[in-house]
């Protein structure tokens, strides 16, 4: 009794209303085995009052029945039978199994001892064949009695979890944040790499354009040395034949003139002298126009 009433003063500090039944529940099996039958019944009345409340079937059906064998036992058999009736509808819709076993077991009894031999029978049947198909009966109401418990703690790790979530989400969004700021350095040092290359590709390929135009004039001026050089063999080759004839008929008539002097008349002197003159004044038409030539050349005539 005293441990009794200690666990219902630690329930009610902790607003534990399922606990605070099951205190009150077994306080009044406590008072009921002591026949404290008073005390009993209003620890019973507590318990599925706060049940109720809670709408705990299982609760509701516990305390029913126990209602039922305390009325049983002080002989209010009315009230007996409704509770038991009463607890055995819950047990069924709810399919409480160990408690429709005992409602049947304490109707049998109910009835058997009121001198109702028929609903006795029925009643005894019902509990041999509930009996012979349970198993496991202690898992099963242990179970049972802890589905409350169970939709409590439930609760409770589904706010935590609730509550982790909700941490979770705020590290994830400062991992966004940070995702995000990483992201657009890397975007703007990519940017700024990108730009680096193509002012460099500008560079290079305004370098390597420079370089071809410098190139392709390197190669026409290859293409103009070639050709006043080949210019220059034709003039110098035409240059020595023009001259070479004239002063090759210069110094034939001079070796004549040297050789034959006195031999020669003067009339064919005076031939020979003309032919040289007309040779020299040749020479020098064609050195004039060479001379015309080279001023041209270098510019100095249009």
């Amino acid at each position: 009794e005293e441990v009794n009433f200690k666990s219902l003063e630690v329930k009610i500090r902790d607003n534990d209303k399922n606990g605070i039944a099951y205190s009150h529940s077994d306080l009044g099996d406590l008072y009921y085995d002591f026949n404290e039958y008073e005390e009993a019944l209003e620890h019973y009345n507590k318990a599925l009052e706060i049940r109720t409340m809670l709408n705990n079937k299982f609760g509701i059906a516990s305390s029913r029945l126990s209602l039922g064998k305390l009325n049983h036992k002080i002989g209010n058999k009315k009230l007996a039978e409704a509770d038991y009736l009463r607890s055995l509808k819950i047990a069924k819709e709810m399919k409480f199994r160990e408690i429709e076993k005992d409602c049947y077991e304490n109707l049998f009894r109910l009835y058997d001892t009121g001198n109702n031999p028929v609903e006795a029978l029925r009643y005894l049947k019902l509990f041999s064949a509930i009996k012979d198909t349970l198993f496991n009966v202690e898992i099963s109401k242990k179970i049972a009695e802890q589905q409350i418990s169970y939709e409590l703690i439930a609760k409770e790790r589904e706010i935590k979890l609730l509550t982790q979530e909700k941490k979770i989400g705020e590290l994830e969004i400062k991992s966004q944040n940070t995702l995000v700021i990483i992201v657009g350095i890397i975007a703007a040092m990519l940017i700024l790499i990108a730009l680096f290359i193509y002012l460099r590709y500008r560079l290079v390929k305004k370098t390597q354009d420079i370089l071809k135009e410098k190139n392709t004039a390197i190669m026409q001026r290859q293409i103009e040395l070639v050709e006043i050089n080949t210019t220059k063999d034709k003039f110098f080759s035409l240059i020595s034949h023009d001259l070479r004839s004239p002063f090759s008929g210069l110094l034939g008539y001079a070796g004549i003139l040297k050789k034959d002097y006195d031999e020669l008349s003067k009339e064919e002197i005076k031939s020979f002298v003309d032919e040289m003159l007309i040779i020299i004044d040749k020479i020098h038409s064609f050195l004039e126009d060479l001379l015309t030539w080279s001023k041209i050349q270098v510019g100095k005539v249009e």
